[in-house]
């Protein structure tokens, strides 16, 4: 027996030296060659009978033109002897190294091993499958394989993709599909860039579950920006994937799965459009985007994120109409499906995110909507909490950012996800409202020129819609110009609001409060008769032919607003008016507009109550008060007009225009009350002219043709007044009635009928239309302006052609005007004295209303029902400073110093050529602030 074994074994070792390996070194190119005519070259393929070790070395497997296709440095099966008494075949080891392929997509849509590949069997002769068949019996104790580099192409595209992997690493100890126990093995793998796949654990084949961990370390995404090259209008300039994570999963009966402790970090990625002349300026960058303490469990379904973070984000981009750059260059070319496929109704995934961050991002914008153009938003900083979806729970949001360096917005937002409630908090602040320029409608030629807008308050959400908005805020440093105006039409030095809501679903505004702080606005009639306001018109739209409504109930869509204001308070305002269209142009302006309109609002019961005071080019006083109901159905008025000390002599350009004649001089005292009740008016109107004198006659084609002299000496009492009523009454449905007519009728008839005066024989010898009888000073001085120097200087010159008149000057006061100006100027000083400084005067702000607010309680009217405006607060402390009667004689009196003053140092007049009048308080005369000549022999 023996000898037969070792003959047997002689015979053996005789077939595998001199039989099977010139056979494997032979047999294998020619096969090779004869079927797939390609060159399979080896250095040796050797077989050692005695260990049962089978090793190539140097094999290359050529494409048919030649070129490199697989091969490898080494190739080894070892065959165990232990398969003699194991199930299966058992290898102690297989090996490969410095493996290498070029996988080619040819232009065909084929790959360049397809010869290869054995052909599929007809449709009708289906491979057999048995029930018992499964995974052959197979176990190596070692395994190793070792690419030096694997190289995709694909050359079916319209530009071709390319792309390598070097160092793949497979190392397995025990692989097996027999034994239940996972055995370990990594794997490892580097891209065309350097990045790094590693991937390690363990693995059971029969018993189909694996466990390990995956990481990909610096992966560059620029071979998949190739790859996608033709369904993308973007293209990768450049990123790194980090992406890291553990994981166990199970194919035994389902497929199962879970990976924990899993993290994902796109570093420096930047998008940008493959055509940069359409979208040029058009990019997206990402400094760093970290997705970290991920768990995604298959079995439950969810996926729970512990952190999202953004860093150093940046996108620059711009819209043009409907076009938007960024929309554009991330939009797929691949074609949209008509229908969109059915949702997977047994998907019930769930995702939650613990905490998502964006910081430092920026966002830099250029839109027609803006001027300028490009809005630079930056830094942008955004944190969540607590995401999920579906949307369910509570979560949490902040976000900041800057525009341009100037306006900012904070929001901090509390939500309950899935009824889509909550309440957002915001603040805005110094928001440019000439950036919105561009956004006014092409007809219109006004533009804001400056203003600053900031707000705050709160916004609560339903289904993450707004229902309700409150906000407290201002608009500041405000101007609108319009086209071909020097000056802006409407300005303010503030307007703020406090406490304004806004119901969305009842259509309701409430404003609890509105200041407007020196507001200015000008009203300015051209030589051609159109008014400034107009010009802001390109033209004028044709109003459209009304239909005919039928009343029926309104619907929830077609319900009208309502609003409420129930306080408007307005400080230091002025209107500036101006015509040109006159003979003479003529100018005034209606300046330190103060007061209040209480009660606005929409409601047809609501009675507004309006009490405004001003005056006429700071010394005649204007005050408008009484009530209203402008949305009534049949509205109602009751309110008057009064105006105190007014210069006729500044009515020159309109009785120049209307009269036929300039006045030189008169004071008007103007009082028109007017009631409006069911469509009838009716006006009680007084006009009192004091010292009115008609100066030259001007040509004007608009002039009534009556005789004056004669019409003034019928109205003009002993004492040089004109005391007229003027009432008018009327229904102002009446397409007849003109109100504006019939009381400038009126007002022509009066000022026409003047008187003369000695002082108009001195204004005609120095050629002068000036009023010299009267210079006036502004409320609460007695400091000549230019304007009376010049006057004085004047009068000086007719004087010296008059030696033996003797001018009386007597000092004047407006009780009125005088004694609330020099409570104002008491009342400003002691602020200042407590601290406040002079702009904070000026803007009466809240530290002024706070210091007004405290200077009030003493007076003991603070329990007063309504409780009192701020404005009328401050009426009521600057009332309680006590002037002395004195005070406001030795104010007429030093008015009448500082003309002789003048007349004496400056013009030269001699001393006894003028003389002081004593000042007395009953006279009727004082009814302006100024002082009052008179010529005496």
């Amino acid at each position: 027996m023996i000898r037969i074994a070792i003959k047997a074994y002689l015979v053996y070792l005789a077939l595998a030296i001199l039989l099977i390996m010139p056979a494997l070194n032979f047999f294998a190119p020619w096969y090779v060659e004869k079927n797939f005519q390609r060159d399979l070259s080896t250095e040796v393929i050797f077989f050692n009978p005695f260990t049962l070790n089978l090793v190539v070395r140097k094999a290359s497997l050529p494409e048919r033109n030649g070129d490199p296709f697989t091969g490898f440095s080494l190739g080894e099966m070892n065959l165990s002897l232990a398969s003699i008494w194991t199930p299966g075949f058992v290898f102690d080891a297989a090996r490969f190294e410095n493996f290498y392929a070029d996988v080619t997509i040819l232009k065909d849509g084929t790959f360049n091993f397809s010869d290869l590949v054995p052909a599929a069997e007809p449709a009708e002769n289906p491979p057999q499958v048995t029930q018992d068949s499964g995974l052959p019996g197979v176990t190596i104790r070692d395994f190793y394989f070792h690419s030096k580099r694997i190289q995709f192409t694909d050359e079916s595209r319209e530009k071709p993709f390319s792309t390598h992997y070097d160092g793949l690493q497979v190392a397995v100890r025990d692989l097996s599909t027999l034994v239940e126990e996972g055995k370990p093995y990594s794997f490892e793998a580097k891209d065309e860039a350097g990045g790094v796949l590693s991937w390690e654990g363990h693995v059971s084949v029969p018993g189909a579950h694996s466990e390990g961990s995956l990481s990909l370390s610096n992966i560059s995404l620029a071979p998949l920006s190739r790859f996608i090259e033709p369904w993308v209008k973007f293209e990768l300039t450049k990123g790194h994937l980090n992406m890291a994570g553990r994981y166990r999963i199970s194919w035994a009966d389902a497929l199962s799965y879970k990976v924990e402790q899993a993290s994902l970090t796109l570093k420096e990625l930047a998008l940008a459009p493959r055509d940069t002349d359409a979208l040029s300026d058009t990019e997206i960058s990402l400094g760093e985007l970290h997705i970290g303490g991920v768990t995604v469990d298959g079995a439950a379904e969810t996926v729970s994120v512990e952190s999202v973070s953004l860093d150093v984000a940046i996108v620059k981009g711009w819209s043009d109409g409907l076009k938007v750059s960024v929309a554009e260059m991330l939009a797929p070319r691949i074609p949209v499906a008509s229908e969109p496929e059915p949702e997977d109704p047994a998907n019930n995934w769930s995702i939650a995110v613990n905490t998502t961050t964006v910081q430092d991002s920026e966002i830099h914008w250029r839109s027609e909507y803006t001027e300028p153009a490009l809005i630079s938003v930056t830094p942008i900083a955004v944190r969540a909490s607590k995401l999920q979806w579906p949307l369910a729970g509570d979560t949490s949001a902040d976000l900041s950012l800057s525009i341009n360096n100037q306006a900012s917005l904070t929001l901090t937002a509390q939500l309950t996800l899935d009824s889509g409630s909550g309440t957002v908090q915001y603040a805005l602040a110094d928001l440019p409202l000439a950036w919105f320029n561009p956004n006014i409608p092409k007809g219109i030629t006004a533009s804001i020129e400056t203003g600053l807008a900031g707000l705050s308050g709160s916004i609560n959400l339903e289904q993450f819609a707004p229902v309700k908005i409150g906000s407290d805020g201002a608009i500041s440093n405000f101007s609108i110009t319009v086209e071909e105006e020097e000056n802006a039409v409407t300005s303010w030095d503030s307007v703020r609001w406090k406490k304004l809501g806004i119901d969305l679903n009842q259509k309701k505004l409430i404003l609890e409060e509105l200041l407007i702080n020196k507001y200015s606005g000008r009203l300015h009639i051209h030589s051609d008769g159109t008014v400034n306001a107009q010009r802001a018109f390109a033209a004028e739209a044709e109003p459209s032919p009304e239909e005919p409504t039928q009343e029926h109930d309104l619907t929830e869509e077609e319900r009208p607003w309502s609003f409420s204001i129930p306080s408007v308070s307005i400080s230091d305002s002025d209107l500036d008016f101006m015509d040109e269209s006159l003979s003479i142009p003529f100018r005034t302006v209606i300046g330190s507009l103060s007061g209040e309109i209480n009660g606005l609002g929409s409601n047809p019961s609501d009675e507004a109550s309006v009490d405004l005071n001003g005056s006429v080019d700071g010394y005649a006083p204007v005050t408008l008060a009484g009530t209203a109901k402008p949305f009534a159905k049949a509205p109602a008025l009751d309110m008057g007009l009064t105006f105190d000390g007014v210069d006729l002599a500044r009515l020159s350009p309109y009785s120049g225009t209307y009269a036929g004649h300039s006045i030189d001089r008169g004071v008007l005292n103007l009082n028109l009350h007017y009631k409006l009740n069911d469509s009838k008016l009716v006006g009680d109107n007084k006009l009192v002219i004091e010292q009115l004198k008609l100066g030259d006659k001007i040509e004007s084609d608009k002039a009534v043709d009556l005789p004056l002299s004669l019409a003034i000496a019928l109205l003009t009492d002993a004492s040089g007044v004109i005391d007229l009523a003027v009432p008018v009454s009327g229904n102002i449905d009446d397409p007849e009635f003109g109100l504006g007519s019939v009381i400038f009728s009126a007002l022509v008839n009066i000022i026409t009928k003047a008187i003369t005066a000695p002082f108009s024989l001195l204004a005609n010898l120095i050629g002068s239309e000036e009023d010299l009888q009267r210079v006036t000073f502004p409320s609460g001085t007695a400091v000549l302006d230019e304007a009376g120097k010049s006057k004085l200087m004047e009068l000086h010159t007719a004087l010296t052609q008059r030696p033996e008149l003797i001018l009386v000057i007597a000092g004047r006061l407006h009780p009125k005007a005088d004694l609330m100006a020099l409570q104002k100027q008491l009342l400003a000083a002691q602020f200042l004295e407590d601290g406040m400084s002079q702009e904070q005067w000026e803007s009466k702000g809240p530290q002024w209303e706070d210091t007004v607010s405290a200077k009030y309680k003493p007076l003991g009217m603070e329990k007063s029902e309504p409780p009192i405006s701020i404005a009328n607060q401050f009426k009521a402390v600057a009332a309680s400073i006590k002037i002395e009667p004195g005070q406001l004689i030795n104010l007429a009196e030093e008015r009448a110093v500082a003309v002789k003053r003048f007349l004496v140092n400056e013009a030269q007049l001699p001393a006894e050529r003028s003389v002081i009048e004593k000042f007395d308080a009953a006279d009727k005369a004082n009814s302006f602030s100024g002082t009052e000549l008179k010529i005496d022999s």
